[in-house]
C-alpha cells in the first residue's frame, strides 16, 4: 500500500513538466466498405469518399482525439437477374453518416512520427440509397432505403499510420483504419446480424494551437 502511495506523486511528477498541446485540422478519406450479415459478406467492397474536421489533445506521447466526419459507407453485390433479360445485375448500397470518431492512442517521434489509436465511432444516419444496374440493357433503378435503416450506428476503431512535421506548428499524416460495426443496420429484417465493415485510408493536416 505504501509503495502505491509513493508511486502516485512520481507519476504526477513525470507529467508535471510536460505541456499539453492542442491541434485542429481537416481530413479526407477513401472507405472500402461492405456489409456483414449472419457471418457472411457481400461480394465486394464499395468505395466511398469521406471528409471532416479533427481535434487532438496530446500530453507527451499520449494522444486523445475526436473527429466530426461526413462518412460515406456502402456495400456491393452482383447476381443473376431476369428483370430486363437474363443477365448479371450489380447492386450498390450507399449510406451517409454524420460520424464522431473518438479515439485514444500514442504518437511517437518528432519530425517523423508513428501513430496508433483505438476507439469508437458513433454515427447518425443522414440517408441511404439502393441502386441496381443492368449493364447489358443499360437500365438503372434507384430508391431511398433510409426508412429501413437504423438511425444510430456504433463501430469500433483501430488505426495505424505515420506523420510528418512540415513546420513548427504544421504537420500532415496518413493512417489506415479498420472499422468494424458493433450495431445492427437492420436494412433487411430477415437477417439478424447485419453490420458495416470498413477499411479506411485517411490523410489529413493539422495545426498546433
Amino acid at each position: 500500500m505504501k509503495k502505491t502511495l509513493l508511486a502516485i506523486p512520481l507519476v504526477f511528477a513525470m507529467f508535471s513538466g510536460v505541456q499539453a498541446q492542442n491541434y485542429i485540422g481537416a481530413c479526407a478519406a477513401y472507405s472500402f466498405s461492405k456489409l456483414k450479415y449472419d457471418g457472411n459478406e457481400d461480394d465486394d467492397y464499395n468505395g466511398r469518399v469521406s471528409f471532416g474536421v479533427t481535434y487532438n489533445h496530446r500530453i507527451h506521447f499520449i494522444n486523445i482525439g475526436a473527429e466530426l466526419n461526413l462518412e460515406n459507407r456502402g456495400a456491393k453485390a452482383s447476381y443473376l437477374d431476369n428483370t430486363y433479360g437474363y443477365q448479371t445485375a450489380t447492386e450498390r448500397l450507399n449510406f451517409s453518416y454524420l460520424a464522431l470518431p473518438l479515439k485514444v492512442g500514442i504518437v511517437v517521434g518528432n519530425k517523423f512520427s508513428a501513430i496508433a489509436n483505438i476507439g469508437i465511432v458513433p454515427g447518425y444516419l443522414l440517408g441511404a440509397k439502393d441502386k441496381l444496374s443492368y449493364p447489358m440493357s443499360q437500365q438503372t433503378y434507384s430508391q431511398s432505403v433510409t426508412s429501413m435503416v437504423s438511425k444510430f450506428d456504433l463501430s469500433a476503431l483501430a488505426e495505424v499510420g505515420v506523420g510528418f512535421k512540415l513546420a513548427s506548428k504544421v504537420s500532415i499524416y496518413g493512417t489506415f483504419r479498420f472499422q468494424p460495426g458493433l450495431t445492427n443496420v437492420k436494412i433487411d429484417q430477415s437477417y439478424t446480424d447485419f453490420k458495416h465493415s470498413s477499411l479506411i485510408a485517411n490523410i489529413g493536416a493539422q495545426v498546433a494551437l
